[in-house]
């Protein structure tokens, strides 16, 4: 009761400043654009740092990716709803088209706000307006979970094309834009936003936080130009500071809806708090640091990301692979930034895809494909003066929110890297993933919850389940040796990535790792064994994979006290 109070109270004292910090005449430097993220001295100055170090090579990218999105469509193209929709393809075609557009818009303005390039410029305008134009019907339905969820990103990313393209934009446009933009927000903001199923405490999951950053965005960028938006913008900070930051994430850092939705929830946090301290000088960074902790992701991050599309626990494991290092990448140059952290900066530098698009693997029959942009924002994040460091003294952590927990043999990419989630086991060792359970067990073992982790910075250990389902992982830093024990009854199977070559009870890769069973036997190896479909909608709805995966599934018995003991080795790891 003491800590709402003390937060009314804080409350308070910002909203009633609101008036003073918002109350500047349109046209004055706090209602320039472009404004959200930084001023027109700060994007010459950002775009002057293109022509060398990290900067240079995103900015490739960003360009890079910037040519492909003009050849990959010329405008937005709204999908309209179908029913009966039996195995969710149209729910899938609509959800990926507007994703796509959405991503391909922001991402062509940060190229023109960052460049000053007028074919990014033009191409920015058309997608922009295109929005408008397009997916505008979707905001004609009376507001739901459903459709707010679409509608708030449009919005946001409405608003951030107004920010970054504003120049590209004829006066006609811009009053279209804010026109639409007021109609929309009027509406979704009385019928939507002050429900108190929406507004009230019970609301805060990853969808809670997108559409209401998505609002707060929207509120920032038009602040001075639609009187409502000083109220969007009240009601947003609120929000977020009443149940949005307090109950967002467990309080291990973790998140119930999964890795790939903490970073979702890190990038919606970053998009409002950061635009909003930028835009009114309200530092909700400073005052929640404590609440953006990335452990998970320097738990989970195993080795470097290059161009291509990627596998599940390709570089971040018990991961899919839309949530890889280049989805969790720009989020830690930004906590790098604001919160001094070099490790972060370390980690995210292993990204040699900085600045791209993130076209994925998942495209429906009818050819649309989910696409996320964090590439602009992973420029305008980067600070090179935060010196990239591996000093973090932790290798080991726990989750126990989530039931997870990892091993890391150092800070060194592609060094061995262990990972347990609910009782199943991923390894990852010269930058591949070498031991992969997830996914090969039609009925995971239950009830197998980390028992144990002990870590004495030489050797750590890490105890999961019980009798008949044990897991025990032993890491020896100085040797490069993880020592595993898995209790079976029956056999036991595992797939893993790369090319992989079998010798007895050995398997190698490249020279780099092996795989020696040493209690047990190695009685099956298929080279290809292993092929899982790409589908979502509960196995219904078989995507169009450009990269599906065959990898080698191999099968073990164990020995006679029911145990397989591997042991997994790096080379030249000393």
């Amino acid at each position: 009761m003491l800590r709402r109070i003390n937060c009314l109270l804080l409350l308070t004292a910002i909203l009633s400043a609101l008036p003073n910090a918002f109350g500047v005449a349109p046209g004055a430097a706090t209602y320039s654009h472009p404004r959200l993220y930084f001023n027109t001295e700060e994007m010459i100055r950002l775009r002057n740092a293109r022509a060398s170090g990290n900067q240079a090579k995103i900015w490739k990218n960003i360009a890079d990716a910037a040519d492909w999105c003009m050849q990959h469509q010329k405008k937005p193209q709204w999908v309209g709803g179908i029913t009966p929709d039996p195995k969710s393809e149209n729910l899938y075609d609509r959800f990926y088209a507007l994703a796509g557009d959405l991503a391909i818009t922001e991402h062509l303005s940060f190229a023109y706000a960052l460049s000053g390039d007028d074919t990014y410029g033009g191409a920015a305008r058309v997608w922009v307006l295109g929005l408008c134009h397009e997916w505008v019907r979707e905001t004609e339905a009376t507001p739901d979970s459903g459709h707010a969820f679409n509608v708030a990103r449009l919005l946001k990313t409405i608003a951030i094309g107004y920010d970054l393209a504003y120049e590209r934009l004829s006066r006609e446009e811009r009053q279209e834009v804010r026109d639409l933009v007021a109609k929309i927000g009027r509406n979704y903001f009385a019928q939507w936003y002050q429900t108190e199923a929406v507004s009230g405490p019970g609301f805060y999951n990853n969808q809670a936080l997108v559409e209401w950053s998505c609002l707060g965005v929207t509120a920032l960028t038009f602040l001075g130009e639609i009187p409502e938006a000083q109220d969007w913008l009240k009601a947003t900070i609120k929000k977020f500071e009443d149940d949005l930051l307090p109950n967002g994430l467990e309080a291990d850092g973790a998140s119930s809806e999964g890795g790939s939705i903490w970073a979702s929830t890190m990038a919606y946090r970053i998009f409002f708090m950061s635009a909003l301290r930028h835009v009114t000088d309200v530092d909700l960074l400073t005052k929640y640091q404590k609440l953006m902790t990335a452990d998970l992701a320097l738990a989970s991050i195993a080795c470097e990301k290059y161009p291509g599309f990627d596998q599940n626990n390709s570089s971040v494991l018990l991961q899919p692979s839309f949530a890889q290092l280049d989805y969790y990448a720009p989020i830690l140059l930004f906590l790098a930034r604001e919160y001094s952290r070099g490790i972060y900066q370390h980690l995210a530098l292993w990204d040699h895809t900085l600045g791209h698009i993130q076209p994925t693997r998942y495209i429906t029959p009818h050819g649309y494909q989910l696409l996320t942009e964090l590439g602009g924002y992973a420029y305008i994040w980067l600070d090179t003066g935060v010196r990239d460091k591996s000093n973090e003294p932790r290798l080991s952590f726990q989750f126990p929110s989530v039931d997870e927990a990892y091993l890391r043999a150092s800070w060194q990419p592609g060094d061995l890297v262990a990972a347990v989630g609910k009782g199943e086991l991923v390894v990852n060792a010269g930058g591949l993933a070498v031991l992969v359970e997830p996914g090969i067990r039609p009925d995971p073992a239950k009830g197998a919850h980390v028992q144990k982790l002990e870590d004495n910075n030489t050797i750590a250990t890490l105890v999961s389940g019980v009798e008949t389902n044990r897991l025990t992982l032993e890491l020896n830093r100085p040797e490069r040796v993880l020592r595993i024990s898995r209790h079976v009854e029956g056999e036991w199977q595992w797939s893993c990535l790369g090319k992989a070559m079998r010798d007895q009870n050995e398997i190698q890769w490249e020279g780099r790792t092996k795989l020696r069973v040493i209690e047990g036997e190695i009685t099956d190896f298929k080279p290809e064994g292993y092929a899982p479909v790409l589908a979502v909608s509960a196995g219904r709805l078989k995507l169009d994979d450009p990269a599906p995966l065959k990898c080698p599934l191999i099968t073990a018995k164990p020995g006679t006290n029911g145990n397989v003991v591997i042991e997994i080795q790096m080379f030249g790891r000393r």
